[in-house]
């Protein structure tokens, strides 16, 4: 959904995408991909619990977070807007200021598209136990 959005505004404006899920938080494909990450633990919970499996999700978000992923991807949009477009630089500074990289604020969960997500998370819940509901019959 992010890649789809960037694509979109990227035809048809210049400046940084900061509306959808974009509007959140700076990188939502990080974010995204830490959530299901750590879906994978919680689905796990279902049978005997290993704890062992909490370290996978654990070892991608501090990866994400503070090795590689935005913390990179936002030195080298520094460096570039700051050569290349100083109004994207002074931008990029200004959504620093104002949006976290990875999580979104608490008033941030009343935007929109934080609804439809959660939303979808709960029709995919619903759908999931109306198949364990079939399948127990």
């Amino acid at each position: 959904m992010a890649d789809t959005q960037l694509g979109l505004h990227r035809q048809e404006r210049t400046d940084l995408c900061r509306h959808g899920v974009w509007g959140l938080v700076r990188h939502p494909n990080y974010l995204g991909d830490t959530l299901v990450h750590f879906s994978f633990a919680l689905l796990n919970m279902a049978g005997p619990f290993n704890p062992v499996v909490i370290l996978g999700p654990v070892a991608n978000y501090l990866f994400l977070r503070f090795v590689g992923g935005d913390k990179q991807t936002e030195a080298s949009e520094e460096e570039r807007y700051k050569s290349q477009d100083p109004h994207k630089y002074e931008q990029l500074r200004q959504w620093k200021r104002e949006k976290n990289s990875f999580w979104p604020d608490l008033h941030d969960l009343v935007n929109p598209w934080a609804l439809a997500v959660a939303g979808c998370g709960f029709i995919g819940v619903v759908i999931e136990e109306g198949f364990r509901g079939a399948y127990d019959m």
